[in-house]
């Protein structure tokens, strides 16, 4: 019955991408990670602070979280010039520090690297548009985790469900920020991500839950799209917010089932605040 289950909403799955495939033939459909050697290089670095949990995000404390991007940036042309539009995909690794007595009882760190893209639709501040507010949409949806939880803590079951993520698991972020450029190529960003770490890999179930996900995210991209040919400068905004409402929505109904809407186990929770410094050259 599980099968059968999948099988149905793989077809339904399916099925709504090629309608909206079909409605918008020169457009993506979904947000996809093309990693490529087209555009400038870039590299990011970022810093912040991250509170872990299972169904919410202050059940054990926090930690310094640091990481490094490293990619290409390709710009898209808008129907205003007063708008700017770029595709940043690459490659990243960061480091989630031991943090608080807290965290420190449980975990020694925590490494995680894999492929992340972006999406940033702004507005130029200046004629020459070398100084611009961005609204960005970001994802990782490739991630290894690995991680040690070398001690036993004082809350002993929930040491015994932390354990069960020790060693190399696979996960996925989502993430919002809103970027200042302060001169040609150099960007300042305030940032937020969700992070939800898988304690087991059922690919199947994943696959079915990222294809339900994708169709929703292929909606929001063809209304945004749709809102930016009829109101050029109201694109940015509803770009922030359709995008990253998705993406958070999502994460919101996968806290307690990482592959929803199958019942599957309860993720890791890890919510970062930070910063960035992104310069391309």
């Amino acid at each position: 019955m599980k099968f059968l289950h999948c099988a149905v909403i793989l077809a339904i799955a399916v099925g709504t991408l090629n309608t909206a495939m079909i409605a918008r033939p020169s457009a993506d459909t979904s947000f996809n990670v093309k990693f490529s050697v087209q555009g400038s290089p870039f590299f990011e670095a970022f810093g912040g602070q991250s509170t872990f949990g299972f169904d919410g995000f202050s059940d054990f404390g926090s930690s310094v979280a640091t990481g490094l991007r490293f990619g290409f940036d390709t710009p898209e042309s808008e129907t205003s010039n007063m708008l700017t539009h770029s595709n940043r995909n690459g490659i990243y690794v960061n480091w989630i520090m031991d943090g608080d007595t807290a965290v420190s009882q449980y975990t020694s760190g925590i490494w995680n690297f894999g492929f992340v893209g972006s999406e940033s639709i702004g507005y130029k501040l200046s004629e020459s548009g070398n100084q611009s507010i961005e609204f960005i949409n970001t994802k990782e949806p490739i991630s290894w985790f690995v991680m040690d939880f070398p001690t036993l803590g004082s809350d002993s079951i929930r040491n015994e469900r932390l354990t069960r993520f020790d060693g190399v698991r696979f996960g996925e972020s989502s993430g919002a920020g809103i970027g200042i450029r302060v001169m040609p190529g150099v960007t300042l960003s305030g940032n937020v991500e969700w992070t939800q770490v898988y304690e087991r890999h059922l690919f199947w179930y994943w696959t079915m839950s990222s294809i339900i996900s994708g169709v929703a995210d292929g909606i929001g991209s063809y209304f945004v799209d749709a809102v930016g040919r009829s109101s050029p400068m109201a694109k940015p905004i509803i770009h922030f917010i359709i995008r990253n409402g998705i993406a958070m929505g999502f994460k919101a109904l996968k806290r307690n089932q990482m592959n929803w809407p199958f019942n599957t186990a309860a993720p890791l929770n890890i919510f970062t605040i930070g910063g960035s410094i992104t310069v391309v050259f």
